[in-house]
């Protein structure tokens, strides 16, 4: 262990950043580890106080979640950075070896024995000792909780476990498992952690899912012999199924297979039958008819919007009022013309403008004489309006 603590490096806030990006946030930590709270809360009807020793705490996510739940937790670390969370969140820790610790720790003293994410950076010796020295201190019926990167996941095992340089290995599970067993452990049981969990929903899994959707961590749970009340208190929660194994994420993808070649054999029965082949003129002229039907109705819808026959005349309409407009005798003569015929006027001026805005501006001249005489009027009183305003 002190060895560890050597290739952790000199700067003592790396780790702490590294379990921050790799592992995960201390709170995304400690929601995860809610999956254990099953197995060890029936303990505190039985235990007065219930007793816990985490070994490498760490951050101490599990030392919270024991206080929070009415255990007694105590953690051990050799990491003073991890520690000083730990402090600062009023948790019972000390900077001290975890073996030793454990070693030290008083006969059948702990309900609970706890270790996240160590056992992977123990030498073989050291696991062995771990395994024994835990039998020896929990109380008979309590439970040693061991949880490590799962080998099952093929990513683990090939890339996300050697991230870490103070691994030693992988472990796989049915070592952790005869380890626990040679120890005399009574009851073993392994769970899986971590997982997409959409993946219990689905039938059928991509070849991606399969290399990666297994568990990325696992845990075994043992329990030393204890009087049959105390044995009980696990044993409905040791039945139930957790986490998805390597196994089952391979019949999932063989179901995947089995329902491609099932296609696939149909599709080729269907392609060397004599019905297909007697109709396959059918086919071909229908599709040729469809592609057809497809391009006529493009070329059409193209046709019709650059040759809509209301936006041609709108267009040809403004284009000859500009050019009228543009010459004074022009002006003055189609001025002239429309004013004889104002129905006229009224089309013209809504195919230019959509509204009753006029297309030019009228000219007293153009007026009938009984207008002519009202518009002259009209002038001299707003004349004589402004020079009394003035």
């Amino acid at each position: 262990m002190k060895k560890e603590k050597e290739e952790k490096g000199s700067d003592p806030f790396f780790y702490k950043a590294f379990e921050e990006r790799f592992r995960g946030p201390r709170e995304l930590v400690y929601e995860r580890l809610k999956v254990y709270l099953p197995f060890i809360l029936p303990f505190k009807d039985i235990f007065s106080p219930c007793k816990a020793l985490d070994l490498g705490c760490g951050r101490g996510e599990w030392l919270e979640l024991l206080k929070n739940n009415g255990f007694e937790g105590r953690g051990a670390d050799t990491d003073a950075t991890m520690l000083s969370i730990c402090n600062s969140r009023e948790l019972c820790v000390e900077q001290k070896d975890a073996l030793d610790t454990l070693s030290q720790t008083p006969n059948e003293s702990m309900v609970l024995v706890t270790a996240f994410h160590l056992a992977e950076h123990l030498q073989p010796d050291q696991l062995l000792k771990l395994f024994h020295e835990a039998s020896r201190v929990l109380h008979p019926g309590g439970l040693l909780i061991i949880e490590t990167p799962n080998p099952e996941n093929l990513r683990v095992a090939t890339r996300d476990f050697y991230v870490d340089l103070t691994h030693r290995k992988p472990l796989p599970s049915h070592l952790l498992e005869f380890m626990a067993e040679y120890e005399g452990f009574a009851q073993i049981k392994t769970i899986g952690l971590n997982e997409n969990k959409a993946l219990h929903q689905t039938e059928t899994i991509t070849l991606q899912e399969f290399f990666h959707g297994a568990s990325p961590d696992y845990a075994i749970i043992a329990q030393k012999q204890g009087e049959s009340p105390l044995m009980d208190t696990v044993q409905r929660t040791f039945k139930e199924s957790y986490g998805i194994p390597l196994d089952l994420l391979a019949e999932k993808f063989e179901k995947r297979i089995i329902k491609a070649e099932q296609g696939w054999s149909h599709y080729n029965r269907v392609v060397e039958s004599r019905s297909w082949k007697i109709t396959r003129p059918i086919r071909t002229g229908n599709q040729k008819l469809s592609r057809a039907k497809t391009l006529f109705s493009s070329y059409r819808r193209r046709a019709a919007d650059s040759l809509n026959p209301r936006k041609f005349f709108q267009k040809q309409v403004r284009q000859l009022a500009t050019f009228t407009l543009s010459s004074p005798l022009l002006k003055k003569t189609a001025t002239a013309f429309l004013n004889r015929i104002p129905g006229l006027e009224a089309r013209i001026r809504q195919i230019i403008h959509g509204t009753g805005r006029p297309i030019v501006q009228k000219s007293a001249q153009y007026l009938s004489p009984r207008a002519g005489a009202i518009h002259q009027h009209l002038k001299q009183q707003i004349k004589k309006h402004r020079k009394a305003i003035k």
